[in-house]
């Protein structure tokens, strides 16, 4: 009996951990990604010149593969257009349909700046995003083994991050005139029956989105105002 009570205490104290190095793993798996500019050499890349005077017209690519916005992010995204309308950097902020994307699997491929053409924006946000929850319960998750337990004991942490990562990009010939980050956190605690797999990514998501938009408007204003 001492042994079985020892080996839960144990058990319980592994569980109660989070899972170390997971946001080294998220940044990991954020720049395994295909750089932005694929398919110019070096010296392409180095005669490229910036074009385009603010205020401008911006747009904003679909995420990478097969994955959309949703409503609540196109919403955050678009709440950053008074902010740049202040700074003086834009006239107008569109969220690219998906279905002008389509076929675009990788947010560094020329695809997305075309159909960024074809709404006549200046300048496209390309974002790259992460987002990865770190799963893990306490001791009140033995509870689970009642009826009642698995649906009232707090037992379940779900610890979300996400990190999203933007270069502001001259439509017509792929100039970067910026890039800026955002990062985002939400820590839940929930009973097995309301504890899914991805608790909290979408809150977590929607602080890094905020947190970009701010940095966006910083970083575009030093690089669109102080150039040669």
């Amino acid at each position: 009996m001492k042994k079985l009570v020892l080996a839960i205490a144990l058990i319980s104290l592994t569980a109660c951990s989070p899972t170390e190095n997971i946001k080294s793993a998220m940044v990991a798996n954020l720049h395994s990604q295909k750089p932005q500019i694929t398919l110019k050499s070096v010296e392409e890349i180095g005669k490229l010149k910036p074009q385009i005077k603010p205020p401008i017209k911006i747009a904003v690519a679909q995420p990478a593969r097969n994955k959309e916005w949703t409503s609540e992010e196109i919403h955050e995204i678009e709440s950053w257009l008074p902010e740049l309308k202040a700074a003086g950097l834009a006239t107008d902020l569109v969220v690219i349909p998906k279905s002008l994307q389509e076929g675009c699997f990788y947010i560094t491929s020329d695809c997305p700046r075309a159909a960024a053409a074809q709404l006549q924006a200046d300048a496209i946000i390309s974002i790259g995003q992460s987002v990865i929850t770190d799963r893990y319960i306490n001791p009140l998750s033995f509870l689970n083994i009642t009826l009642i337990g698995m649906w009232i004991a707090p037992g379940h942490h779900r610890d979300s991050y996400a990190i999203y990562e933007a270069a502001l990009i001259d439509t017509k010939n792929g100039y970067i005139y910026s890039v800026a980050r955002g990062e985002g956190e939400a820590n839940k605690i929930r009973p097995f029956m309301y504890a899914d797999y991805d608790t909290g990514q979408s809150e977590a998501s929607l602080q890094a989105l905020k947190s970009l938009g701010k940095q966006i408007v910083t970083k575009a204003k030093q690089s669109l105002y102080n150039r040669p």
